[in-house]
């Protein structure tokens, strides 16, 4: 990760709130949590981090893809909550990516989120998000669990769940490049 420069998207901000729960956290300021946390381990490895947001701003699609892209961005996350389903179920946590190229990237942040002990929500390709669409660098939509269920509502809230998203996430990021590595080594 060192001397890499990674775009960090929180998703919603500002006027869009996202998802709320049952107790009131809004989407947004959770994905924004998450966001900077990831950010601070990301630069003690040594990493430059470009924001679409840094605060409660909301940014369109169009202006986020615009920033990554003058940024020359090494690679993408961008971090969202889902909603839906009954309150008390507990749905899990999912990951997305459009191009089968970024497939790989997907399956490592799904395989770390899972070691938090969450059920598996899903592995989803060709998804039409905006920021999964560039080609030009590895990206991954991060669905961590629903806003809406109650159990996962409590974990989102939990400063301490949040940071080992975060954790998690980093070495997500460490699983994938030493896949790419290791598969240009052995090529």
């Amino acid at each position: 990760l060192k001397d890499m420069t990674i775009g960090r998207d929180a998703g919603h901000g500002g006027e869009n709130p996202g998802a709320k729960s049952a107790t009131g956290l809004t989407e947004k300021d959770i994905n924004l949590d998450i966001t900077h946390r990831i950010a601070d381990l990301l630069r003690q490895r040594g990493a430059t981090i470009v924001f679409s947001r840094e605060g409660d701003t909301g940014p369109s699609m169009s202006e986020r893809r615009k920033i990554f892209a003058e940024a020359n961005i090494d690679l993408l996350i961008s971090t969202h909550n889902n909603s839906g389903g009954s309150p008390l179920t507990t749905m899990g946590t999912s990951t997305y990516y459009k191009h089968v190229s970024d497939r790989v990237l997907a399956q490592c942040m799904l395989n770390r989120l899972l070691e938090l002990d969450l059920k598996n929500f899903g592995l989803t390709g060709n998804f039409n998000f905006s920021l999964n669409s560039p080609t030009e660098y590895p990206n991954v939509l991060l669905e961590v669990l629903f806003m809406s269920s109650l159990p996962e509502e409590e974990k989102l809230a939990n400063p301490d769940f949040r940071q080992a998203v975060a954790e998690k996430a980093v070495l997500a990021l460490e699983d994938y490049l030493d896949i790419v590595k290791n598969a240009l080594i052995n090529k």
